[in-house]
């Protein structure tokens, strides 16, 4: 049975309404700018939480990234969407922290990955978890696992997963928002999901 591909993530809605808030906020127009940090304050605390794992840290990273795009506003031209812009300046203060405090080790995804054999074989037979994974989607420790698969991901790939399977954010958008080219992120993407896979394998086999 050939497994099945992850749907295709919905393009970001139209970000009018935010080069309006935008605008304004330039224009010093305190409400404004209160309504984009209400607007998008759920996405940059998840965004900095699932980098960080620490809603401390978390919180921080998201003040911290406010601060910045309220000082840095004027700067910011239009010439990409609002939230890429967000979601970048968000994204290296939660790196730059991680750095900081060095907490976590150094991960070689290859040591992560199902191992194959030259053939293309799998060294290991990964049962296939799709069908029992739809029955059990509001199951909490299969979520939990989830979770715990994708925070053993290396930073750049835990990012580009969330960026593109849970913020919904478009290869396109993603490569803009971190500085890579797309085949970069869709490589990335690929193989973090591919960890994320085996992760859930594993998972239904010992409850098999």
């Amino acid at each position: 049975m050939a497994t099945p591909q992850p749907a295709p993530a919905p393009k970001v809605k139209d970000d009018s309404e935010d080069i309006a808030l935008v605008a304004r906020a330039k224009a010093k127009d305190a409400a404004a700018f209160e309504q984009l940090v209400k607007k998008h304050h759920q996405q940059v605390y998840r965004l900095a939480l699932t980098m960080t794992k620490n809603p401390r840290d978390a919180e921080e990273v998201t003040q911290e990234t406010f601060l910045n795009i309220h000082r840095k506003l004027d700067s910011f031209r239009g010439e990409s969407k609002f939230s890429s812009w967000l979601y970048r300046v968000t994204a290296n203060f939660a790196l730059m922290r991680l750095r900081k405090q060095r907490r976590q080790p150094q991960v070689l995804l290859d040591d992560l990955l199902p191992q194959y054999y030259e053939n293309g074989q799998a060294a290991r037979p990964a049962s296939d978890w799709s069908e029992r994974a739809d029955r059990q989607l509001e199951n909490k420790e299969l979520g939990s696992k989830i979770n715990e698969a994708i925070g053993q991901l290396p930073e750049k790939y835990r990012i580009i997963l969330v960026l593109r399977d849970v913020e919904n954010l478009a290869n396109d958008e993603i490569a803009e928002t971190l500085g890579m080219s797309v085949p970069a992120v869709k490589s990335i993407l690929h193989r973090s999901r591919l960890f994320v896979r085996e992760a859930l394998n594993k998972y239904f086999e010992g409850h098999s």
